[in-house]
């Protein structure tokens, strides 16, 4: 999972609902999907939150990914929307590659540049997050 430190207003949300992060899911070996987590925020706290179905994408070998499309596949055409997930997720890949991403906790990691610790509240367990967890 990929959290924006802040909320996106994307053009095709509704009302009061934002953009938060990226969902991340590996469905085979060789196949993952990547979807947008929201948050409804009508005012000063959230009211609900969730996330749109994905895309899929194949792994090759040389870790590049390529659009597998599959029948459970987010239906909204907008290429330009999903095509900004893959640089958010190329993006975080760089920044762990030049180790800009400190631990907060286990499985747990903030951008050098975000205090997590806001964010980190909603987290069931102050010990352990089953999946890796980046700030941004």
């Amino acid at each position: 999972m990929i959290e924006m430190d802040g909320m996106i207003n994307h053009p095709h949300l509704q009302g009061y609902e934002y953009a938060k992060g990226i969902l991340i899911s590996l469905e085979t070996n060789q196949l993952l999907s990547i979807a947008e987590m929201y948050v409804a925020h009508p005012g000063m706290r959230p009211k609900g939150y969730g996330a749109s179905a994905g895309r899929s994408y194949e792994i090759r070998d040389d870790g590049s990914l390529v659009r597998s499309a599959q029948a459970d596949d987010c239906p909204c055409g907008n290429d330009a929307l999903h095509n900004h997930h893959l640089i958010v997720v190329s993006h975080v890949e760089d920044h762990l590659e030049e180790k800009l991403f400190k631990k907060i906790r286990h499985n747990i990691y903030a951008h050098e540049d975000v205090d997590g610790s806001a964010s980190l509240r909603h987290l069931k367990s102050k010990d352990e997050a089953e999946l890796p967890y980046f700030l941004v």
